[in-house]
């Protein structure tokens, strides 16, 4: 994992918060609780973003429902990205990956479909702007 000029955490691959944030049934986390993933993401290299502590712990955020944490961790990326590069849109199309699956997770389906085709649209959108690589990696790789 690249750190970017983090500070090396021990254990962190497996670090997940106490729990998962849903608006209006769990507590919200601590302002500062994703902190330590973030650093350094701003100063990191386009491609080495996916190999950084906030990427990796979004990703895995996104697969275990950790839907609004992933979308923190992501959102520290997408502002790292050069503006209207594919690979903006890409992370701004996991980010709304992320908000759609909270929407089903809070029951507002309606909502999360809506979300849930406007990242389609980003992804689309990314791929066709570089239709075989992001963050010098094939889209397969990410």
């Amino acid at each position: 994992m690249v750190r970017c000029g983090n500070p090396v955490v021990s254990n962190s691959e497996n670090w997940r918060p106490p729990h998962a944030y849903v608006p209006g049934v769990t507590p919200r986390h601590a302002e500062d609780l994703f902190d330590f993933l973030k650093t350094g993401v701003v100063s990191c290299a386009l491609n080495n973003l996916p190999e950084t502590a906030a990427w990796q712990h979004g990703m895995a955020f996104l697969q275990e429902g950790y839907f609004w944490e992933a979308h923190e961790l992501f959102e520290s990326l997408w502002m790292a990205c050069p503006p209207n590069s594919p690979e903006k849109l890409y992370v701004q199309s996991v980010i709304q990956q992320a908000n759609a699956a909270l929407k089903r997770k809070m029951g507002q389906h309606s909502a999360a479909e809506k979300i849930a085709r406007h990242a389609q649209t980003l992804h689309a959108e990314a791929m066709q702007r570089s239709p075989e690589r992001l963050f010098g990696r094939s889209f397969n790789a990410l």
